[in-house]
């Protein structure tokens, strides 16, 4: 592996508040136009009557699905499904957390997996932000 120098570049607050403004320009006009969609789609009588006719269809089935499952056999799977599925995101996360830290160390972006197959570790990291 060869050494390489990495340039660093620090965006100014103005260049993020302008991407702030102009990603909530993007979902203001989408929603806009999810909205224009709708109203274009339900205009239209037949469509109308498909929808209400849907709409009753997709009521009975889910009436019918609630009904199914609050049987105990089905609360059981459930719950085993549940608990499986919070073992497999903790098991993925300290996986995750061992290969960032096994490409720190060792430099490798590169690993033989269970079955001695080469595979490539790629390191992603989103920042996000929420309001305070």
């Amino acid at each position: 592996m060869t050494n390489s120098v990495v340039e660093i570049q620090i965006v100014s607050e103005k260049k993020i508040q302008n991407k702030f403004v102009t990603i909530r320009g993007h979902k203001i006009e989408i929603r806009k136009l999810r909205q224009e969609l709708k109203d274009n789609l339900e205009g239209d009588a037949q469509y109308h009557d498909q929808m209400i006719k849907v709409k009753g269809e997709r009521a009975k089935l889910n009436a019918r699905k609630l009904l199914l499952e609050n049987t105990p056999a089905i609360e059981v799977l459930k719950a085993k499904l549940g608990d499986i599925k919070s073992e497999l995101k903790d098991e993925q996360l300290e996986l995750s957390n061992w290969l960032v830290d096994y490409t720190k160390k060792t430099g490798n972006i590169t690993i033989p997996d269970d079955a001695n197959n080469i595979v490539k570790i790629e390191v992603k990291t989103i920042a996000s932000i929420k309001n305070i």
